[in-house]
């Protein structure tokens, strides 16, 4: 799977915020930074880990889970994870621009993923179907794969679900569960952050998701908690 590289952004001098931002709400409890046009930029902000992860969980979210629904059990975590990157020094960027990520499931399936594209490709014991592109068409290894008809016999997942926004209100409408649960989410986050963690420590993590915590690694389990909040509040 291939996810977008991430963009590097320079530090800037310090300037008065605009008068109609509203600094201290932009910035809410995230630590105190002056204001700098680029920090609120509609790409930049995404590459400070301040504020988030840069393209590794931004995109991640909308393909990965494609990924752990392949796995063929949405419901867990990767017991398993390494990952080699480039994180830039000095400049306000402080996230994986580049990286490549390897995860290994309970049940051995693995999944890499790695930055240069937005492309995925499932590769199964009787050939592989792939979605080369964003919004591209989907091609496999055999003409055959694609003119298959699946049923709920043959296959767990059948037909394509109508997007989050038009699933979720059908969804509160009807009372039935939505195409991805809070809890689908929380696994997708979590196996996200896992591959942040591990390209920035550069070193293979062994994951325990009863306990969702890494096996015997304090570095690592320092890394899945946010530094305590500055005292704020709104107004």
């Amino acid at each position: 799977m291939t996810l977008p590289d991430g963009r590097i952004h320079e530090k800037e001098n310090p300037v008065e915020p605009p008068e109609d931002l509203d600094w201290n709400l932009w910035l809410g409890p995230a630590p105190y930074h002056e204001y700098t046009p680029n920090r609120t930029g509609f790409w930049h902000w995404r590459n400070i880990s301040d504020y988030a992860k840069g393209t590794l969980i931004d995109w991640g979210t909308h393909l990965v889970d494609t990924a752990q629904l392949a796995v063929n059990d949405p419901k867990i975590c990767p017991v398993e994870v390494e990952g080699t990157g480039s994180i830039p020094e000095g400049k306000m960027t402080d996230v994986p621009v580049t990286y490549d990520v390897n995860y290994r499931y309970q049940n051995g399936v693995e999944v890499n993923v790695k930055s240069g594209g937005t492309g995925i490709k499932v590769i199964g014991s009787k050939g592989w179907i792939s979605v080369p592109k964003w919004k591209a068409g989907f091609k496999a290894s055999e003409q055959s794969i694609l003119y298959n008809k699946y049923t709920p016999d043959t296959s767990k997942y059948t037909a394509l679900p109508p997007r989050e926004h038009r699933n979720f209100l059908d969804c509160l409408k009807s009372g039935k569960p939505t195409t991805y649960t809070a809890l689908d989410l929380h696994q997708l986050s979590t196996t996200l952050e896992m591959g942040v963690i591990a390209v920035t420590l550069g070193r293979k993590l062994k994951w325990n998701p009863k306990k969702e915590e890494f096996v015997k690694d304090k570095e690592a389990n320092k890394m899945c908690e946010r530094p305590k909040a500055r005292k704020w509040k709104k107004g």
